[in-house]
């Protein structure tokens, strides 16, 4: 879906080279995410079938937004500057997440949150994730300046695979193993096919 907008808007048509990276790398992200239902029988997973029906409107209105958000940010990046736009796109979202404390009244939360002791160390992970959250979207941003969309898009869903590779070395988590390998490789086939095309 995100290969459509672009395709309008800019003109960016993709090779058949991409395309087929595109879905291999989205396949190799929903692998990767795959859960066997028979790994967790009984009430595990009438209770996931649950959670799965009340998050279907959220998951579609994600998927929505997903669609025409990288276009429109190239859109804006092409009419300013990187650095603005990701200033102004940052800033907006977090108005609109303020926003979203109030409509979801949380305010009692954050209230007992910095009452705590432990506020130091929220706030020093709310500073390490921002930081790092400036630092990828930065990146993104300047890559949708260079590059086609869909390529950069793509290229952003191979994050499961530093999760993986993360999670085996440094937490030596060998569960799912077979699978995880075979998500890896789609992944990684689909980045190269993403990053030769023309």
């Amino acid at each position: 879906a995100v290969i459509v907008p672009p395709m309008f808007v800019f003109g960016e048509m993709p090779t058949l080279a991409s395309v087929g990276g595109i879905a291999l790398v989205a396949a190799g992200a929903l692998g990767m995410n795959w859960h066997n239902e028979q790994s967790h029988p009984g009430t595990q997973v009438a209770e996931r079938k649950q959670r799965n029906r009340r998050g279907v409107f959220y998951f579609l209105a994600t998927a929505a937004c997903f669609t025409f958000t990288p276009t429109a940010a190239k859109a804006a990046i092409r009419e300013s500057s990187v650095l603005f736009a990701s200033f102004l796109g940052h800033l907006l979202v977090g108005v609109g997440f303020l926003g979203m404390v109030v409509l979801c009244r949380e305010s009692d939360r954050l209230t007992r949150l910095f009452r705590a002791r432990e506020l130091w160390i929220f706030l020093l992970g709310i500073l390490a994730a921002g930081s790092l959250i400036v630092v990828e979207n930065g990146c993104i941003n300047y890559a949708l300046a260079e590059a086609p969309v869909a390529s950069v898009m793509a290229i952003k869903r191979l994050m499961p695979l530093f999760a993986f590779v993360i999670g085996l070395v440094c937490f030596r988590e060998r569960t799912e193993l077979r699978k995880k390998l075979v998500s890896t490789s789609l992944m990684i086939t689909g980045a190269i096919l993403v990053t030769l095309s023309k």
